[in-house]
């Protein structure tokens, strides 16, 4: 029987976004974030 280790958690860690980031790049830090709260809880 094959085991399959779900890891994709392991790597994905949520972004600061800085003073220098345009608008459009904060929205999608917070986009990221958002997504890693909702599939990663334990981060």
């Amino acid at each position: 029987m094959t085991k399959v280790v779900d890891t994709a958690c392991d790597w994905v860690r949520p972004i600061t976004a800085s003073k220098a980031d345009t608008d459009e790049t904060k929205r999608q830090i917070l986009a990221h974030d958002l997504a890693v709260a909702k599939n990663c809880p334990a981060r």
